[in-house]
């Protein structure tokens, strides 16, 4: 029964979370045709938004590992390799729509480029990759607990 609990809990932060980026992205639309430039706390809040879509998804993993026993390990490949380019990749809007040369001329071409190319469709998607590399980068080693060895007994005998 606490499965079914833990999921439907899953279940509605999705839906929470989905609903407040629909609004965010309704509030900014709105904001962008009336003052024709963006709003860059929606950006943001965009940003954690799916972020946290993405921790939501990987919080079975998270939850796994904490019933295990022994020292969280980083999962450093998964990190750097996926990680840190979705990072890159879902602060888009932030870099674009700063307008300051040396961000769009330095880091920000190849995104200029890409959101161009594609309209920018893709930020979200990896902001949410982002959150759910995030959280799934981190792990226990499942170790055995010896019964005859208790680190808070002193056997001083």
């Amino acid at each position: 029964m606490k499965n079914w609990i833990r999921h439907f809990i899953y279940f509605v932060l999705l839906i929470i979370l989905v609903v407040l980026s629909i609004i965010v992205g309704k509030l900014s639309a709105r904001y962008f045709s009336i003052e024709l430039r963006p709003n860059y706390l929606y950006f943001i809040l965009s940003f954690v938004i799916f972020t946290c879509i993405g921790f939501v998804l990987g919080m079975e993993h998270f939850y796994k590992q904490l019933k295990k026993h022994g020292k969280w390990h980083i999962n450093l490949p998964k990190l750097l390799l996926i990680g840190l380019p979705a990072f890159y990749l879902s602060l888009a809007n932030l870099i674009i729509f700063s307008y300051i040369d040396f961000l769009n001329n330095t880091i920000g071409a190849p995104l200029v480029y890409l959101y161009q190319s594609s309209g920018g469709g893709y930020v979200s998607l990896f902001q949410l990759i982002f959150g759910l590399t995030l959280i799934t980068g981190f792990y226990r080693e499942d170790k055995e607990l010896n019964p005859y060895h208790d680190s808070n007994f002193n056997s001083s005998l």
